[in-house]
Formats: structure tokens, C-alpha cells, sequence
């Protein structure tokens, strides 16, 4: 009996020292994104990536052909996240609150968007997002 009791109180301790340790845990920062929206034209216009899930990374824009402007609004999970936006390789500059204005070309092009986040570390933790724009009649 005697034995059952030490036993019982060690698998305790253990589990309970395991279960504090996990909620005191400081998780990495989170470096995904919250909004990833591409309009036509305009902040007004119909977006071209409508179902957004911030755990996928890839996804295809179908931008009508007959407009070149769209406005990319992208914003982190993170506040303290840093973004970078780029269209087909280039640096395309951004606002304050994640608006981006971007020459669409005909034909397709891809805009990527990485989300880095300072962990503390030798280096930040980073989820980078692909945005495949095709044109299409219309």
C-alpha cells in the first residue's frame, strides 16, 4: 500500500511539474498573416482572393485583363510582425496600415509576402505567402 502511495504522489508531482511548465511556456511570435486581400482598382473593388486561411501559403488571384491597378491589404497576426511585400521580384512599397499599390500586367505574375517576426534567436521566425495573378477576360 505503502508503495502504491509513493508511486502515485511521484506520477503526481511529475505530471502536475509537466503541466506548469507547459502554461508557463513563452510561445514564438506568430508570423502569419491576419487580412491578405487583393481589389481591382480600387479599396472598393470585388477581391480577387476571396477565401483566405491564414495556414495556406499558395494561392491564385484571377484579375480581369481589362484593368491593370490593384490594391494589395495585408496585415500580420502579430503587431510586432515585420512585412515585406514583393511583385514579380521587385520591392513594392507599402502603407503604414498594409496597403499596397501594384501595376498588374497582363499574362500572370506573383507577389510574395513575407511575415517575419523577432523570436529572439540568431534568427526571426518567417512565413512567407504566394500570390499567383492571372489575367483573365473580363
Amino acid at each position: 500500500m505503502r508503495r502504491v502511495f509513493l508511486l502515485s504522489a511521484f506520477v503526481f508531482a511529475a505530471l502536475t511539474f509537466g503541466l506548469l511548465q507547459t502554461e508557463t511556456c513563452t510561445p514564438a511570435g506568430n508570423a502569419r498573416l491576419e487580412v491578405l486581400e487583393l481589389r481591382v482598382q480600387s479599396f472598393q473593388g470585388p477581391n480577387v482572393i476571396p477565401d483566405f486561411d491564414p495556414d495556406q501559403i499558395f494561392y491564385k488571384a484571377l484579375f480581369p485583363e481589362s484593368e491593370s491597378v490593384g490594391i494589395l491589404w495585408v496585415q500580420a497576426q502579430d503587431s510586432t510582425a515585420s512585412i515585406e511585400i514583393r511583385h514579380d521580384g521587385q520591392l513594392a512599397p507599402f502603407t503604414f496600415d498594409g496597403l499596397a499599390l501594384l501595376d498588374v500586367p497582363s499574362g500572370s505574375s506573383e507577389v510574395a509576402i513575407k511575415v517575419s517576426v523577432d523570436t529572439g534567436g540568431s534568427s526571426p521566425y518567417a512565413w512567407t505567402y504566394r500570390v499567383r495573378i492571372d489575367s483573365v477576360p473580363g
